[in-house]
């Protein structure tokens, strides 16, 4: 009994930085850079080639429903891929064909996820009126006041976020539902959320960053250009940068709270 309470009073270990787990991420996806690029690739360059030759694909309704699904799947065989013991011998047809029977139980979390950051898009949206407001309409004490706002809206988000990331490990792992995932990961963090939010930030200011980089260049080369196929190497690079190392970080924080 003493012992329990020793375990439950002291502090929690430190979890490895942004840094070391970037640096050992980066390294599993160059030791599995084929599996992982043609899981991206098989969906990402038709969806991408698609996309450009549509002048709005959210128009249509269709379109957009199949290019959703699509996404949907690669996710699903990405982290089926991510979290197979035997990686380095797995194909992409064998990623697909056993990704698509987690496939209900990604999207149910998705759906969730979509909840929670419902306050976090709120608070953005506040964030962004208080910006670019026009001059003189609102004081700077009102502006201090939207931004103190936007930031109690997407505190709730953040935290949740922080507590149920790893439920999509979950189900790839186990025979787990989503609630029941949800629960496992809330409990997994345990009495480290903050260090665990930390590097879920620190996560998504590079990916944000690297998206930005990306998203300026190619979109100015596709401006001089006039052409369509700077907008297909944009989505193809984003999605191999940004998709596979995230997901790797993430598997590797997992595994260290684990």
């Amino acid at each position: 009994m003493f012992a329990r309470l020793s375990r439950l009073i002291a502090a929690p270990e430190p979890l490895p930085g942004f840094r070391q787990l970037m640096r050992s991420a980066l390294g599993d996806y160059r030791e599995n850079w084929r599996l992982l690029t043609g899981i991206i690739l098989l969906v990402t360059v038709p969806v991408a080639i698609v996309a450009s030759l549509v002048a709005d694909p959210t128009a249509d309704t269709v379109l957009s429903a199949y290019l959703t699904i699509a996404n949907v799947i690669m996710n699903a065989a990405l982290l089926w891929a991510v979290v197979a013991k035997n990686r380095k011998r797995a194909t992409i047809k064998q990623a697909y064909y056993e990704g698509s029977s987690m496939l209900v139980r990604t999207i149910l979390l998705g759906f969730v996820f979509f909840a929670i950051m419902l306050p976090l898009t709120l608070g953005l949206l506040i964030f962004n009126l208080g910006i670019t407001e026009p001059s003189g309409l609102m004081t700077g004490a009102e502006k201090l006041m939207l931004g103190l706002l936007a930031i109690v809206l997407a505190l709730p988000s953040l935290l949740l976020v922080s507590q149920a990331i790893f439920s999509i490990f979950i189900v790839s792992e186990t025979k787990q539902g989503p609630i029941e995932a949800l629960k496992s990961s809330r409990a997994l963090v345990g009495g480290r959320l903050w260090q665990v939010m930390s590097r879920v930030l620190a996560l998504a200011a590079v990916m944000l960053l690297i998206i930005a980089l990306l998203s300026t260049a190619l979109l100015g080369l596709s401006a001089i250009a006039g052409e369509a196929w700077p907008a297909i190497i944009l989505q193809i690079l984003l999605a191999l940068a940004v998709l596979p190392p995230s997901t790797l970080y993430l598997h590797r924080l997992y595994r260290e709270l684990k």
